[in-house]
C-alpha cells in the first residue's frame, strides 16, 4: 500500500520527491475496512486514498527556512495484562 502513496505524492510533487514512509504506531487503527474476509484487500486504491490524504496536508504546511531535521528517540516500559490462560496451545 506504501508504494501506491510513494507514487501518488512523487508524480504530484517537483521532480525528485522522494515520498518516505515511516512505520508509526503499530496497532490495528486504520478506519478503512481492507482486512474483512468478504472484501479483498486493494492496496492501490488505500495507497492512492492515503497519497491524496497527504498532498492535502503538504498544501496546509507552512515552510520555514530551517531544513533541519531533529530525532527524538524513547523507549517506554509499558504495563501488559498477562494472558497466557487466555492463548489456546
Amino acid at each position: 500500500m506504501t508504494g501506491f502513496s510513494s507514487k501518488v505524492i512523487e508524480e504530484n510533487l517537483a521532480e525528485g520527491a522522494i515520498a518516505v514512509f515511516i512505520q508509526g504506531c503499530g496497532g490495528d487503527i486504520n478506519p478503512i475496512r481492507y482486512k474483512e474476509v468478504s472484501n479483498p484487500r486493494d492496496g492501490e486504491i488505500h495507497g492512492s486514498l492515503l497519497g491524496l490524504s497527504v498532498l492535502r496536508g503538504i498544501r496546509k504546511t507552512k515552510v520555514q527556512e530551517s531544513s533541519e531535521l531533529k530525532v527524538i528517540n524513547e523507549t517506554l516500559e509499558l504495563p501488559r495484562a498477562d494472558l497466557e490462560d487466555r492463548i489456546v496451545k
